[in-house]
């Protein structure tokens, strides 16, 4: 597979989901098409597709009929994408609660409200950023 590593493009996720939206599919030919691996594009589809909908509340079941996935394969997926986004999470928003301890005695809040008010922000777009990335 010629790019089978490689970084999704928004062109890659748009074929992609029209295969999986419109047509009646097999991932050997989506990967035939996007030159990357079969289970490339189920991790693709995992992470574009199905985790979002596993999210909003439906089932392994439900998701393993629809995107033709074994249920232990969406399990373990699916719980490896969590255990990594909280563990990343977890990181990014110490940034704020750290510099706040640091800084709770100091005299001039008014700056240093804004400070952190913009330190949440960057926390917020990181993990977004994270997020999207996986």
């Amino acid at each position: 597979m010629e790019r089978a590593g490689s970084r999704w493009t928004e062109e890659d996720d748009n074929i992609l989901k029209n295969h999986i939206e419109n047509e009646n599919y097999d991932y050997e030919e989506i990967s035939k098409e996007l030159k990357r691996s079969p289970n490339g594009i189920r991790e693709r589809v995992v992470s574009k597709f199905i985790h979002p909908k596993y999210k909003e509340g439906l089932s392994i079941t439900e998701l393993s009929k629809i995107y033709k996935i074994y249920p232990d394969d969406i399990s373990k997926k699916v719980k490896k994408f969590d255990d990594e986004y909280i563990s990343i999470n977890d990181i990014t928003g110490n940034t704020s609660s750290i510099i706040r301890k640091i800084i709770e005695n100091d005299t001039n809040n008014n700056k240093l409200d804004k400070i952190i008010e913009y330190l949440d922000k960057i926390d917020d777009k990181l993990g977004k950023m994270v997020y999207k990335m996986e």
